[in-house]
């Protein structure tokens, strides 16, 4: 199949080699019908977590982004990171008067398996024994990667992979726009995906 990033083509007589750009330029489907009604996917997508509790694990950038996201749609949230405070670069005190609860210098059994969702930054390391036990007792757990997707309508594309993801990131953010469309770059790449989420819609 061609790759979404280079000139390679179905061969069709003379037809031009057709790019990302040529295609991002071309009319496309909107992911919710015209109608206004939700499909199943899109229910499944939307974020609701009014009154829920919510715990994020790791308290940097992503951590402390996920948290504003969550406040701000109602949930009852914790952050719990490892760390020493004078080691987290967050602004504590911020997610304090936000009405986070924040816990340091070790993670809280309680805190995870009394959790109705917890949410996972980059660089927490994914075999935590307590993600495996929350896991095995019915908790959902998020990347906060997803829980940014849940939070919009907008349309992703993401990159995942070992080298090269921020080149490649940045040059479909480059492209899209230079196809005359809106795009927003974020994610692990400077900005935290749950920072942004707020100000995208479907024109995105």
């Amino acid at each position: 199949q061609p790759s979404t990033v280079s000139n390679e083509r179905h061969e069709t007589g003379d037809r031009k080699p057709e790019t990302l750009v040529s295609r991002l330029k071309s009319p496309v489907s909107s992911p919710v019908p015209d109608s206004g009604q939700l499909t199943a996917y899109d229910m499944e997508r939307v974020l609701d977590v009014r009154g829920k509790r919510v715990t994020v694990v790791g308290l940097a950038r992503s951590g402390a982004a996920a948290c504003r996201l969550l406040v701000s749609r109602g949930a009852r949230v914790t952050g719990s990171d490892h760390h020493p405070a004078e080691k987290i670069q967050a602004d504590l005190d911020d997610l304090r008067k936000r009405g986070v609860k924040v816990e340091l210098g070790q993670h809280r059994p309680e805190t995870f398996l009394q959790a109705d969702l917890i949410v996972v930054s980059p660089g927490v390391d994914s075999d935590l024994p307590l993600l495996h036990k929350a896991r095995s007792q019915g908790v959902r757990i998020w990347s906060e990667v997803e829980l940014a997707f849940r939070a919009t309508e907008a349309p992703f594309i993401a990159v995942t992979g070992t080298n090269g993801k921020s080149t490649t990131t940045t040059l479909i953010g480059l492209m899209i726009e230079r196809a005359g469309r809106e795009a927003v770059v974020a994610g692990n790449i400077g900005t935290a995906l749950s920072d942004v989420v707020g100000g995208l819609s479907r024109k995105h």
